[in-house]
């Protein structure tokens, strides 16, 4: 029996290399909660796709978290789109929100993407520079740790804040 009949015309052996016994690369699948998110708020954000958020901020909770424990603006912060900051913020998100393992804000998570932009929009929006994430670090205890481009402008920014 070295040939086994499939549901069309020819019979296949052991060995066929037809598409009926391709294997499936698992680099090319998704998972149903990975096809979710690439039709998400959050991942529009991510990826700083500003006419995909506004159409879907719509029909969507803008302060709403994802299965990872990030809102939208957690990850337009982080990965310094500043456009799509400032619709999540003109759509009534709120800047303080915390990520839900490690307690980071957006303001927080712009300050480790080195985004100025973005960490300017967060302040002029009121973003709280006190909250501190699980491991007790506000964001000046975040800059003082880092080098590098941006960092002295971020501080003076973020200090500035401070003396409000």
């Amino acid at each position: 029996m070295d040939s086994v009949t499939s549901g069309h015309s020819h019979s296949h052996s052991r060995n066929c290399k037809c598409a009926d016994h391709a294997p499936v690369n698992p680099s090319v699948t998704q998972t149903l909660a990975e096809l979710d998110f690439e039709r998400s708020l959050h991942n529009a954000a991510l990826v700083g796709n500003l006419a995909k958020l506004n159409k879907l901020a719509t029909r969507e909770n803008v302060n709403s978290y994802d299965q990872s424990g990030y809102t939208a603006l957690h990850y337009a912060a982080r990965n310094g789109h500043v456009e799509c900051v400032k619709a999540l913020i003109a759509l009534g998100t709120d800047v303080d929100l915390r990520t839900v393992g490690l307690g980071t804000t957006a303001l927080m998570r712009a300050v480790l993407g080195r985004s100025t932009g973005v960490v300017e929009v967060l302040l002029l929006a009121g973003a709280d520079v006190g909250i501190k994430d699980g491991d007790r670090r506000d964001c000046f205890t975040i800059l003082n740790g880092m080098t590098g481009d941006k960092v002295q402008e971020m501080k003076a920014l973020i200090e500035g804040r401070r003396r409000i």
